[in-house]
C-alpha cells in the first residue's frame, strides 16, 4: 500500500513539474481575433513545411504533417504521422501516430497512438494508446491504455488500463483503473479498480475494488475484499470480508463453536447494515483431525438496547489431517444461521447463539473407502452420487460465539 501511495505521489509531482497548470479554458473568439491564423499548412518534418520557421508563431485551421508538426496552436484539425507539438492551445481535432503534445488547453479531441498530453484545462476527449496526461481540470472523457493522469479536477470519466490518477480536489463522474485508481480529492459518483481504489477525500456514491477500497468518508457503498474508511454515513454500507470503519464501525475478535468444529477464531468487522467474517477453524479431539478457513457475511437488526438478531451466511472449508493437499478430495460446508446477540457493554463481551441449517459436499474418502464426513449425529438429507463421487448431507445444528471489541 505504501509503495502504491509513493508511486502516485511521484507521478503527480512529475505532472506538476512538467506542466504549468492553467485551469481556465481559452476563448476561441479571442484567439481568432488576436492570433495569426493560417487556413492550411502542410509539412514533412519540422521545420520543413509551408509555415517554415514561423510554424511555432501561428495557429492553423488545417494542418497535415507526414512526420512531425510544430505550431503555436490549432483552430480546426491537425494530423501528424509521428508526433506533434503545440505551444499554446488546440481547438478541434488533433491526432498523432505516436505522441501528441499540447502545452496549453484542448477543446475538442486529442489522440496519441502512444501518448497524448495537454498542459492546461481541457474539455472533450483525450486518448493515449499507452499514456494520457492532462495538467489542469478536465471535462469529458480521458482514457489511457496503461496510465491516465489528471492534475486537476475531473467532471466526466477517466479510465486507465492499469493506473488512473486524479490529483485535483474533486471528481464528478467516474474514475476507473484496471489495477489501481487513485483520487486526491472528493468523489461524487464512482471509483473502481481491479485491485486497489484509493480516495484521499470523501466518496459520495460507490467505491469498488477487487481487493482494497479506502476512503476518508463514505456516503453510499464501499465494495472490496477489504474496505477501509475513517467514517461512514449512517445509511451507508461496506460490502466485503474485512470492513474497517474507524469511527462507529464494528471490529470484534472472538471464538465460535459448532457441532462440526470445536473452535473457530474469527474477526468480525463492518457496520450494523453489513458485516463480514474471516476466521480459522479446527476440530481438535477428532481422530481424523481437520481444520480450515472460514468466511461469512451478515446483517444486524436491533430488537432492543444491546439486543440484535443477525441473519448470516457462512462458508467453511475443511482440510483433513491425512489430506493436506485436498484437490480432488475437497470438503465444504455452507451454513445459514439466525443468531441472537447480546452485548454486555460497548466493547463486550458480545454473546451470540442460534440455530443453523448446514449443507456439506465432499469427495473425501474415509479409511473404509466410503465417501463422506460425519459432521452431525443426524441428517435430514444424505446422498452419495456415485458418478461424480460426491457425498451431500444436510442437517440442523447450532452456533455459539463470544467476542470482544467495539
Amino acid at each position: 500500500m505504501k509503495q502504491i501511495i509513493f508511486l502516485a505521489a511521484l507521478l503527480l509531482a512529475t505532472l506538476t513539474n512538467v506542466w504549468a497548470q492553467n485551469d481556465s479554458l481559452p476563448n476561441v473568439d479571442t484567439l481568432r481575433a488576436t492570433e495569426t491564423v493560417m487556413p492550411m499548412q502542410f509539412g514533412f518534418i519540422h521545420p520543413l513545411g509551408t509555415n517554415g520557421l514561423n510554424s511555432t508563431k501561428v495557429y492553423n485551421t488545417v494542418s497535415i504533417n507526414a512526420i512531425s508538426g510544430h505550431s503555436k496552436g490549432t483552430l480546426g484539425t491537425e494530423i501528424s504521422g509521428v508526433y506533434s507539438i503545440t505551444k499554446a492551445h488546440a481547438v478541434g481535432f488533433k491526432a498523432s501516430g505516436v505522441m501528441d503534445l499540447v502545452h496549453g488547453s484542448v477543446l475538442g479531441t486529442q489522440v496519441g497512438g502512444v501518448m497524448a498530453s495537454a498542459g492546461g484545462a481541457s474539455k472533450g476527449f483525450q486518448a493515449g494508446g499507452v499514456v494520457a496526461l492532462n495538467g489542469g481540470s478536465f471535462e469529458g472523457l480521458q482514457a489511457g491504455g496503461v496510465f491516465a493522469g489528471n492534475n486537476g479536477s475531473v467532471d466526466g470519466f477517466q479510465a486507465g488500463g492499469v493506473v488512473a490518477i486524479i490529483g485535483g480536489d474533486s471528481v464528478e463522474g467516474m474514475q476507473a483503473g484496471g489495477v489501481v485508481a487513485i483520487s486526491n480529492g472528493n468523489i461524487e459518483g464512482m471509483q473502481a479498480a481491479g485491485v486497489v481504489s484509493l480516495c484521499k477525500g470523501d466518496v459520495e456514491g460507490v467505491q469498488i475494488a477487487g481487493v482494497v477500497s479506502q476512503a476518508r468518508f463514505v456516503k453510499g457503498a464501499q465494495i472490496g475484499i477489504i474496505n477501509i474508511a475513517d467514517s461512514m454515513d449512517d445509511k451507508s454500507v461496506q460490502l466485503g470480508l474485512v470492513n474497517i470503519s474507524r469511527k462507529g464501525g464494528i471490529m470484534r475478535f472472538g471464538v465460535m463453536t459448532t457441532e462440526f468444529y470445536n473452535a473457530t477464531a474469527f474477526l468480525k468487522s463492518g457496520t450494523r447494515h453489513f458485516h463480514g467474517y474471516v476466521g480459522m477453524a479446527t476440530q481438535l479431539h477428532e481422530k481424523d483431525y481437520r481444520y480450515g478457513p472460514m468466511i461469512g457475511i451478515g446483517t444486524s437488526i436491533r430488537l432492543a438496547n444491546r439486543v440484535y438478531i443477525e441473519p448470516e451466511w457462512m462458508q467453511w472449508f475443511v482440510i483433513h489431517k491425512n489430506n493436506l493437499v485436498y484437490k480432488n478430495r475437497s470438503t465444504q460446508i455452507q451454513q445459514l444461521r439466525t443468531m441472537f446477540s447480546f452485548s454486555t457493554g460497548k466493547k463486550g463481551p458480545h454473546i451470540s447463539a442460534g440455530p443453523t441449517i448446514n449443507l456439506s459436499y465432499t469427495s473425501y474418502k474415509n479409511n473404509n473407502g466410503e465417501i463422506g464426513v460425519d459432521f452431525s449425529p443426524s441428517y435430514f438429507y444424505n446422498k452419495t452420487f456415485t458418478r461424480s463421487q460426491v457425498n451431500v448431507r444436510a442437517w440442523f445444528g447450532y452456533n455459539v460465539t463470544v467476542s470482544l471489541g467495539k
